[in-house]
């Protein structure tokens, strides 16, 4: 599930990069990719400013054609932009027990050890 994850940020990824450097993309997938990652509350609040107000391709390409002058600049801003959420989803994908653990560890109250032990 974590690797979809990745493999779906990634993908919404790879699809700005190529409307940002004169590629196509498709409105509809992109759409979807967004609606998706957006819908997790964990996931969106990592997520560039811009996926959350560009609905649509178009409107994306409108920021970005305004913001950044060369192809160049374009992928390396979505790189930064991108970087830290993969960074955060590749990590969990490492170590896909330790969200399990640390909660079943903070629902063990010392009083119950205490009284598994009596």
């Amino acid at each position: 599930m974590k690797n979809d994850l990745i493999m779906k940020v990634e993908s919404l990824k790879l699809m700005l990069v190529s409307q940002a450097t004169g590629g196509a993309s498709d409105n509809t997938e992109y759409k979807l990719l967004r609606h998706e990652v957006s819908a997790l509350p964990r996931i969106a609040k990592h997520l560039a400013r811009f996926v959350q107000v560009c609905r649509e391709l178009v409107e994306f390409w409108s920021f970005i054609k305004a913001k950044y002058g060369t192809y160049a600049e374009r992928r390396e801003y979505l790189r930064i932009e991108f970087d830290p959420l993969l960074s955060m989803l590749e990590k969990e994908s490492r170590t896909p027990s330790d969200a399990v653990i640390s909660a079943t560890i903070q629902a063990i109250s010392s009083s119950y050890i205490q009284e598994v032990w009596q």
